[in-house]
This record gives structure tokens, C-alpha cells and sequence, in this order.
């Protein structure tokens, strides 16, 4: 009967121990899931980042003439907008970059038209855009990801060769 009761304490010994390293290894593959998921997260938060800074600052570099460019309010909600106004067979149209939805967007249109949402492509999804004269003729552009412990942000400058619209006031 000893013995009997030996085999089973051992059995019940080996079961749990079974148990406890199957929870361990559930438990670790869910944390390595989670750190995955994380680092593809801030790999996408880069990314956008990266291609909202880079389209930016190629639009400023592509239209840094005599008062092409101004700050405005943004056309929808809150914040700000980079406008760059250009002349195209004796018409002026305006190309609005702004923050909407958790989107950097830019509208295409002829100046003074107001269906400005209805003009909107997407550049990059940020949580984020802020534009703003550091001094008269440099551009600061604030752009950011992420929540918490999670955001990234990326702030740059760009110094142009005329005085854009509006920074005189500086």
C-alpha cells in the first residue's frame, strides 16, 4: 500500500511540476508576443515620423521662393497648417499641410476655395503636427506619435532662404 501511495504522490509530484512549467512557458511566450508587438509599434511610430519629416521638409526645400510660404490656422479643428501658395497658369492655388484625424494630410486647391476636407490626401498617420517661426525665416516643425510612455517626437528646424509669410511679425 506504501508503495502504491508512493507512486501516486510522485505521479501528482510530476503533474504539477508539468503543470508549472506549462504555465512558465505560456507565460513567457505571451510576454515575447507583447515585447514583438511593442517593437513593431515603435517601428511604425518611426516610420511615419520619419516620411512626415521628410515629405515637410521636401515641400519647404521644393517651394522656398519670395512669400510662398505662411502659417496659418488650421482649416479644420485646432492647431496650426503650413500653407505654400503657388502660381500655375496665371491661377493661384494653395496647398494646405495640416493635422486631422490622426492624419498628416495636405489639400490641393485654388485660392479661396474652402472645400478644403473634401481636397485632403493622406501623408503620414502621426497623432500630431504643430508649425511655428522660430525667427523670421526659420520654420519649426513639431511632430509626434504615440502616448505615454510610447510617444515619439521629433522636432526640426528649417532655415529658409526667403522670409515666408507672416514672420515679419516675429
Amino acid at each position: 500500500m506504501t508503495k502504491e501511495k508512493g507512486t501516486s504522490v510522485i505521479a501528482l509530484f510530476n503533474m504539477s511540476l508539468l503543470l508549472v512549467f506549462t504555465i512558465v512557458c505560456l507565460g513567457v511566450a505571451f510576454s515575447t508576443i507583447r515585447g514583438f508587438q511593442d517593437v513593431q509599434e515603435e517601428r511604425d511610430n518611426i516610420s511615419e515620423l520619419a516620411v512626415a519629416m521628410s515629405y515637410l521638409n521636401a515641400r519647404l526645400r521644393q517651394n522656398d521662393c519670395s512669400y510662398a510660404v505662411r502659417i496659418d490656422s488650421s482649416p479644420i479643428g485646432d492647431g496650426s497648417a503650413l500653407v505654400i501658395t503657388e502660381e500655375i497658369e496665371d491661377s493661384e492655388y494653395e496647398t494646405w499641410i495640416y493635422w486631422w484625424a490622426g492624419e498628416l494630410v495636405e489639400s490641393f486647391i485654388e485660392k479661396g476655395d474652402d472645400r478644403i476636407e473634401e481636397a485632403s490626401s493622406p501623408i503620414a498617420e502621426i497623432d500630431g503636427f504643430e508649425v511655428t517661426y522660430d525667427e523670421p525665416d526659420l520654420v519649426k516643425i513639431h511632430v509626434w506619435c504615440g502616448v505615454g510612455s510610447k510617444n515619439k517626437d521629433l522636432t526640426f528646424k528649417v532655415a529658409l532662404r526667403t522670409q515666408p509669410i507672416g514672420a515679419e511679425e516675429f
